[in-house]
């Protein structure tokens, strides 16, 4: 069985850790299933997991600022990586390099010389793109 990996799958679950996901890795470092992902959805899905750390953060702060409101320090209830979001960042990009060495994720590099085509189905409306929105991530997906 072959599992195509997309961005929103990831978003809400971006280490495997819910029972499915996380048993469709075991499955797949049993080499019972083949993950495949796009290095488009690798890169949207750290572009998105960088922007819920931001988030995260900002409520952090926001929440310092109301710190006199509580007995004890916010730090003592939240980890607070004192350099920001680049130490989550990072364990991102290792968690999936280490997937990507050992083969349990094959990453799909996509090929410069689908541009053409990519023009010629944005311009035609021919799927994933349509009249309503233009998914030009979908199409380097499909062509892929």
């Amino acid at each position: 069985m072959n599992v195509y990996l997309d961005s929103n799958i990831i978003y809400s679950d971006p280490f495997f850790k819910q029972s499915y996901s996380h048993l469709t890795l075991e499955l797949a470092q049993e080499n019972i299933v083949n993950i495949y992902m796009s290095r488009v959805v690798y890169q949207e899905s750290y572009n998105n997991y960088k922007k819920q750390i931001q988030e995260m953060m900002s409520d952090i702060k926001k929440l310092q600022a109301k710190e006199k409101f509580t007995k004890g320090s916010i730090d003592e209830y939240f980890e607070v990586k004192q350099d920001g979001i680049s130490n989550y960042l990072k364990e991102f990009e290792e968690f999936y390099e280490e997937l990507f060495a050992q083969g349990v994720i094959t990453l799909i590099e996509y090929d410069n010389n689908i541009l053409p085509e990519l023009v010629s189905r944005s311009l035609q409306r021919v799927q994933p793109f349509t009249d309503k929105k233009q998914e030009f991530r979908d199409a380097i997906i499909w062509l892929s």
